[in-house]
């Protein structure tokens, strides 16, 4: 049993690792602080709790980490996990709302596609939109190793992945095509694979 002393405590502790992402006063992130292998607290977070949008916005931040001293392994949980509390086609609309972003320099850095012809509009950062791209693409790469895990899911994937690769056809980012082929090519779903093929006789072809 533990005694009102050490549970008050050990709040206090929780509370000063966890840091709250407030919008309109509700918490829609919620975060702990990391402790690295030797115990010691580390500079990055976990999710803890937030909504669907806020932690694909996570998840898009820290894709790309790779320090072991630092390993999140919410990108890998979340992807495992979703299906909880959000579809595939949901998850699926929250990339595609993160790819097709215009991110642009100046005052208000994010502006709609739509508005970008606006000649009162912030100038289009060119670098940062594409970067946006790479983040999405390397998060369905994480979610295309995790497939075999998860039968049937491609089925719903599917039309999302297709319609990356096409896009990305069109805009010439083949270097990014190429990794997501490569992804493909490399997973062990066979239905993805078969699909992947005959989506790229369409495109190329």
């Amino acid at each position: 049993r533990v005694d009102k002393e050490d549970f008050n405590r050990i709040l206090r502790d929780v509370e000063a690792k966890t840091e709250r992402l407030k919008e309109n006063g509700k918490d829609v992130l919620v975060l702990e602080k990391l402790s690295r292998s030797d115990g010691s607290q580390s500079n990055k977070y976990t999710v803890m709790a937030g909504t669907p949008e806020k932690m694909v916005e996570y998840i898009l931040d820290w894709v790309d980490c790779k320090d072991d001293d630092d390993n999140d392994d919410f990108v890998e949980d979340f992807f495992m996990t979703f299906n909880v509390f959000i579809s595939v086609d949901k998850l699926c609309g929250l990339l595609w709302n993160q790819f097709s972003e215009t991110l642009t320099t100046g005052e208000g850095d994010k502006r709609d596609q739509n508005n970008s012809g606006d000649t009162n509009s912030a100038s289009i950062d060119t670098k940062a939109t594409e970067q946006k791209k790479i983040r999405v693409v390397k998060a369905v790469l994480r979610w295309i190793e995790l497939l075999p895990h998860k039968m049937g899911e491609e089925t719903e994937l599917l039309p999302f992945v297709n319609m990356l690769r096409s896009i990305l056809h069109s805009e010439g980012l083949l270097s990014l095509l190429a990794q997501l082929e490569r992804g493909i090519d490399n997973s062990d779903n066979v239905q993805l694979q078969k699909n992947a093929t005959r989506t790229v006789g369409r495109i190329h072809g």
